[in-house]
């Protein structure tokens, strides 16, 4: 058993014998002649400072509002300017159809990068609620890759299988990037 007497000041002092016992210094913290004196602060000296870690960054594009989608790829929520490096990219969006009808329609969206790239193609067939009205709503996450200096990742939809003149109406589309310094991605 270690026997040592701590003070106000944080030091900790024992006595040791010759022997290797250990006791406590008398009361104005002297050890016995033959003893030897041993201190040590109760805090040690700061280390070195580390490496800072990886945080991650997040930006994201809202529209609070319906866009109505044609037949061609339209460009519904777009994140700007993104650094090169990993991301996940989030993405969820709400599509209806209020003028309804009796056609097999859905509405297909993508990530696409500056570079031209497309990520995580997903479609989805409109649900009839009732009479005259589809909608529904999709939401995804994909891991992208930005390649270039920067680029800009844009939501793109477009609708499929409806009739002339017939439009999905997608409401509030959203696009989250967070940056993941760690993700190792396939492509």
């Amino acid at each position: 058993m270690a026997v040592a007497a701590a003070v106000a000041d944080g030091v900790i002092t024992t006595c040791v014998a010759s022997n290797g016992s250990l006791r406590v210094p008398d009361s104005t913290g002297q050890c016995p002649v033959g003893q030897e004196t041993i201190s040590w602060n109760q805090t040690g000296p700061a280390g070195p400072q580390g490496t800072p870690g990886k945080s991650s960054e997040a930006w994201s594009d809202h529209y609070n509002g319906a866009i109505s989608v044609p037949a061609t790829m339209t460009d519904v929520a777009t994140v700007p300017e993104l650094p090169q490096g990993t991301y996940v990219m989030l993405a969820d969006l709400g599509y209806s159809d209020a003028r309804g009808g009796v056609d097999a329609y859905g509405i297909q969206c993508e990530l696409q990068v500056a570079n031209g790239s497309v990520y995580g193609q997903v479609a989805s067939r409109l649900d009839r609620k009732a009479v005259g009205e589809y909608s529904g709503s999709m939401a995804f996450n994909i891991p992208v890759t930005i390649t270039a200096s920067t680029g800009a990742v844009r939501l793109r939809c477009r609708t499929y299988g409806m009739a002339a003149g017939r439009e999905v109406h997608v409401s509030s589309p959203t696009l989250t990037a967070i940056s993941t310094p760690k993700l190792t991605t396939n492509r």
